[in-house]
């Protein structure tokens, strides 16, 4: 006799450890070796039921849901919302002010951030931040509660919206894969001339909007911003030495401001804008009395000795 050295025993404990020789199922094992001798046996059968899960993915094909971007499955919505281009700051606050109330009425809603007069920074790679420096835009982040019904919830806002908001252009859209767009139906149209691609431009737009699957419409060319136009007689203008210029420089300090210097706070420096108050400027009337001072006598003369506004 030899005595066996312990490493031998136990290299003999892990060779029938199941780690080393598997999972056994008798009832499993048996099933399979059965349903190999029944396909050698009958080969039709075996063709057969492999067939069954292609020939019913060729069935239910056309039931699904043809997008070949698919939503993204995030808890998220984003809102867009546009007044005409002469809509204030302090109107689109107002409307933002009602379009906030009601989303508060749903429950899905969890969370609501809104940006006025620019869009949102850039939350998801493809949805498009193109607006800055305009009071009539706004746009919100919406976050809503797990596992919500994300298309239905936007219809029912957007139905609401639709009725309740009258004055205001409000999209609610969802997040969505691929590439970014700024709208799912789009459309150009190319020419020379400006003014016909606005007439064919309103034309194009009007027949969608007859369209019932359709919410809204804008045509790009058709936003004019209204503008104020400044006819001067040079003749007394020349008598106060003011040339168009010097009118330009003036009405430009007294409605945009002059920067008269900085303020520093905390690591950053904002500037100070110095211009004439919201009650002093927020009529046609009250812009054409505005003061000017002349060269030489530096002495105010209101601009209705000078010309008119329209």
């Amino acid at each position: 006799r030899q005595r066996l050295p312990e490493d031998s025993f136990r290299l003999r404990n892990v060779k029938s450890s199941w780690w080393r020789r598997g999972i056994h199922f008798p009832l499993i094992n048996n099933l399979y070796r059965a349903s190999l001798k029944a396909v050698y046996k009958f080969p039709l059968l075996g063709i057969a039921l492999g067939l069954i899960l292609p020939i019913w993915g060729f069935v239910i094909f056309p039931s699904l849901p043809q997008q070949f971007f698919p939503p993204s499955g995030r808890d998220q919505i984003y809102i867009e919302f546009r007044l005409t281009n002469s809509a204030s700051i302090n109107k689109t606050k107002a409307q933002v002010s009602q379009a906030e109330e009601i989303l508060h009425h749903y429950s899905e809603v969890k969370s609501i951030a809104w940006f006025l007069g620019d869009s949102a920074p850039r939350f998801y790679y493809n949805v498009v931040a193109g607006q800055e420096d305009s009071p009539n835009y706004a746009q919100a982040l919406v976050q809503v509660e797990p596992k919500t019904n994300v298309l239905n919830l936007i219809q029912k806002i957007q139905n609401e919206f639709d009725l309740e908001l009258e004055s205001a252009q409000v999209i609610v859209r969802q997040i969505d894969q691929g590439p970014p767009v700024l709208a799912p139906v789009e459309f150009r149209i190319y020419g020379p001339d400006i003014n016909q691609l606005r007439q064919i431009g309103e034309q194009a737009r009007s027949i969608l909007a007859k369209i019932p699957d359709v919410t809204h419409t804008r045509a790009s060319l058709t936003e004019d911003a209204l503008k104020l136009g400044i006819n001067i007689d040079e003749t007394q203008a020349h008598l106060t030495g003011l040339s168009n210029l010097d009118f330009s420089q003036q009405f430009n300090s007294n409605l945009e401001g002059t920067v008269g210097g900085s303020l520093l706070e905390g690591r950053e420096e904002l500037p100070v804008r110095v211009r004439l108050s919201d009650t002093d400027r927020d009529t046609l009337d009250k812009v054409a009395s505005l003061s000017l001072v002349s060269k030489g006598d530096s002495q105010s003369v209101p601009f209705s000795a000078f010309g008119k506004i329209d």
